[in-house]
């Protein structure tokens, strides 16, 4: 890292000035944004940053624990205790890969609570009539502003991004492969917005947090530092540029602990390191870790009791959950239900295609080895 040129003529006022120059900290600019934009030269609609919005959403699932535990025990919940499918020829399965409807049902329910939509494919047969459907997962899709085009890509990120392109599907079409997709109501964007929406940055937070412990134990607990560079008070574009690369290297969730290396010209300018306090660090920690994770639950209408989870304040007891269960399964739950359902009532061309046997805690079926 480059250090400043000594500073030797300076006025009295300037020299009796400190200068402070803070690092930029983590904030809201490297949340990725989910804007929508019509792109000159492609077909379909760029879904965020880089058009990797879902996959930054996959990232904060995959990252934060207490934002998958709720998905995965609200997918459950969807489930429910069994999935009974009331059209014979959909019972054993549902296309070649030997899936079930329950595996789909599964699969569209993650996909809803994740990216707040979910897509499957209608494969027909050479008579075209319907033959199989597919689970798609919703971070590969992108489309049209319309909704009406489909365009699947096994990585949106490449230089040379290859695509297939698939209708819209329609009852009385006779396309060989065409898409189901369902993302909420249009007046919202082309792209589905999760229910956790609101809670994006708390995800970041509680993802921000595990990294930060995780490279702290790995670089030895070092307790954090602060830098005083007594070369002299450079200009404002130095110190921008000190900045720029002290933030480059040093800073980050996946640089805690480090300890920084100076080269000095001689010890008349060198580079003096100061141990900063962290005293109850931890407790900090926790307390931000808390609230993030109260914001996570909020966005869901949803309690860590329904989760198993115990809170500091209350145990877990069969009456508490029954009560918290019976709320979150009509405002949160059965919604869901009703929208995947529906949506295979219009591919199958029945009404109540699929019944889901609510949840309960109640043993309803025996299990042997």
């Amino acid at each position: 890292m480059a250090m400043t040129p000594n500073i030797t003529t300076q006025n009295t006022e300037r020299r009796q000035r400190v200068a402070f120059a803070a690092i930029e900290p983590y904030t809201a600019s490297n949340i990725m944004s989910a804007e929508e934009r019509e792109e000159r030269g492609k077909e379909w609609v760029s879904w965020g940053d880089g058009n990797r919005y879902p996959q930054y959403l996959d990232t904060l699932y995959n990252s934060s624990t207490t934002l998958q535990t709720i998905i995965n025990g609200t997918a459950d919940y969807v489930l429910g205790n069994n999935v009974q499918v009331n059209v014979e020829a959909w019972r054993a399965k549902i296309n070649s890969d030997g899936e079930t409807m329950e595996d789909l049902i599964a699969m569209l329910a993650v996909d809803y609570l994740k990216y707040g939509g979910f897509a499957f494919s209608v494969i027909r047969d050479r008579i075209d009539s319907i033959a199989e459907l597919a689970y798609i997962d919703v971070a590969r899709l992108r489309s049209d502003k319309d909704r009406e085009v489909f365009y699947y890509s096994e990585d949106w990120k490449a230089s040379r991004v290859k695509v297939l392109r698939y209708p819209k599907f329609g009852i009385n079409d006779a396309n060989p492969t065409s898409i189901v997709y369902y993302a909420g109501n249009k007046t919202r964007g082309t792209y589905p917005v999760p229910l956790w929406n609101a809670a994006v940055r708390s995800a970041e937070i509680d993802k921000q947090i595990t990294d930060f412990h995780l490279n702290n134990i790995a670089n030895g607990f070092s307790g954090g530092y602060a830098l005083n560079f007594n070369n002299g008070i450079p200009d404002d574009e130095q110190k921008m540029e000190i900045e720029r690369e002290v933030m480059r290297k040093f800073s980050g969730a996946e640089n805690a602990g480090r300890i920084v290396l100076a080269f000095n010209e001689d010890r008349d300018h060198a580079l003096d390191i100061v141990k900063l306090d962290t005293d109850d660090l931890d407790k900090k920690y926790s307390l931000v870790r808390e609230w993030s994770r109260e914001q996570i639950f909020t966005a869901f209408r949803a309690v860590p009791c329904l989760f198993g989870l115990m809170t500091e304040n209350n145990g877990f007891s069969r009456e508490e959950f029954l009560q918290a269960f019976e709320l979150y399964n009509t405002t949160v739950v059965r919604p869901i239900q009703r929208i995947i359902r529906r949506e295979l009532d219009k591919v199958l061309g029945v009404t109540d295609a699929v019944t889901i046997v609510p949840f309960s805690l109640e043993v309803t079926e025996n299990i042997t080895e």
